[in-house]
């Protein structure tokens, strides 16, 4: 549902939200393709287990691994609602690639756009959980400031536009990875 000042609201944005970013890339990289071997892949079983990821980092043993997910807004973390996207340093179950967050932070600063950054509790991603396994050498979190998760969830419109924006720009331009 579309709400008053670019916000959209709906139940499961963390899966759904995050497929529209992905395919809103996809259609980027056709006209600026990436300048390494990209796989974007749409995982399942996240919630219960993340075995979707888990499986897919195992047998493509991707170097980087790089989640789409919400940023909760609630009172014990330091993220606001808004346009601007969060990268997650570290997570419940395990620490992200500092220099991959970094190279992403750095993409935000070519493009002008600042990025949030935070360390979170409860909460977990295919990355997280796949690097602790060992199936990725470096894994990222890019996520969207939203409220009520795993609840009626509300995010930003230009959040998840500058989430495609930064991907891309991570992917295609020189200072990427």
């Amino acid at each position: 549902m579309l709400l008053p000042n670019d916000h959209l609201a709906g139940y499961a944005l963390d899966d759904k939200a995050a497929v529209a970013v992905l395919v809103l890339l996809a259609q980027i990289l056709v006209e600026s393709p990436p300048r390494h071997d990209l796989c974007l892949a749409f995982t399942a079983a996240e919630e219960g287990g993340v075995s979707g990821g888990s499986y897919l980092s195992r047998h493509l043993d991707p170097h980087d691994l790089i989640a789409v997910e919400v940023a909760p807004v609630a009172d014990e973390y330091p993220i606001t609602m808004g346009p601007t996207p969060v990268l997650l340093f570290k997570d419940a179950i395990y620490h992200y690639s500092t220099p991959l967050t970094h190279e992403l932070l750095d993409a935000g600063q070519r493009l002008g756009m600042e990025c949030q950054t935070a360390v979170v509790r409860s909460f977990g991603s295919d990355a997280s959980i796949s690097s602790k396994a060992g199936f990725v050498g470096r894994a990222g979190c890019l996520c969207f400031p939203t409220e009520n998760t795993h609840g009626y969830e509300v995010t930003s419109l230009q959040a998840l536009e500058n989430c495609v924006v930064l991907l891309a720009e991570h992917f295609t331009r020189p200072g990427g990875n």
